[in-house]
């Protein structure tokens, strides 16, 4: 079992890719776009521009499969589901698992809403594509425990995401704490709709951002394919 920091820098890392992957699955505002056919929310931009040119319905649940972090030990696998500018998203995390199977450490469950802004053009494995800048905003986040032995690590010490009280099975608020501090981010996505499924890429926020804190650039890693 990790140190209780060990595992809050997972967690860290961990509810960062649910804000960055899930916010940028959800980009369904109401700036642009087609009309979508869709069951979203009236009024709501539901596409996007595609590889193909052609808009892309962003309606319905997209996931990456399991993701293993072979050096940490860890693995995460994660369904989004969208309806017009609203998301919501479950999230299970193996801390000591890399094939994500049996019952998961931590469940994460976020939900919220987004604006879709304008289309511009970002580098994927070094080729130009045509993205879409977007502007998520989380309105709730709930991590739920269900190993004991986590339990205890988390209840130790200075606690996990600012909790000393952790109970297996109980999901506790997050948002506003030390592992989901920020309810906003900007990011950009691009789909892949020549691919079967299509595939949706997001923004790596660990190269250049522009001059409004957009990424530039798409992570070529884990693209989430439609279900």
């Amino acid at each position: 079992m990790k140190k209780t920091n060990e595992v809050l820098n997972v967690l860290r890392n961990i509810c960062l890719c649910c804000v960055i992957v899930f916010g940028l699955i959800a980009i369904v505002g109401s700036n642009g776009g087609g009309d979508g056919d869709g069951d979203g929310d009236s009024g709501s931009s539901l596409t996007i521009t595609g590889e193909s040119g052609n808009q892309v319905n962003l309606n319905g649940s997209w996931s990456a499969g399991c993701i293993p972090d072979v050096s940490a030990g860890e693995s995460e696998k994660f369904v989004n589901t969208i309806s017009g500018s609203s998301f919501s998203i479950t999230s299970d995390i193996w801390i000591n698992s890399t094939r994500c199977s049996g019952t998961s450490d931590i469940t994460v469950s976020m939900s919220g809403t987004t604006t879709l802004g304008g289309e511009v053009t970002a580098t994927l494995s070094g080729s130009p594509v045509t993205a879409t800048k977007i502007d998520m905003v989380i309105s709730t986040a709930q991590f739920t425990i269900n190993n004991e032995d986590v339990v205890s690590y988390f209840n130790s010490g200075e606690g996990v995401c600012d909790f000393t009280d952790w109970v297996a099975g109980t999901a506790k608020d997050v948002l506003g704490t030390d592992c989901a501090p920020d309810t906003s981010l900007k990011s950009i996505t691009y789909i892949d709709d020549t691919a079967d499924p299509d595939l949706m890429y997001e923004g790596d926020e660990d190269e250049t951002l522009d001059d409004n804190g957009y990424p530039t650039t798409l992570d070529p890693n884990d693209p989430e394919a439609r279900m």
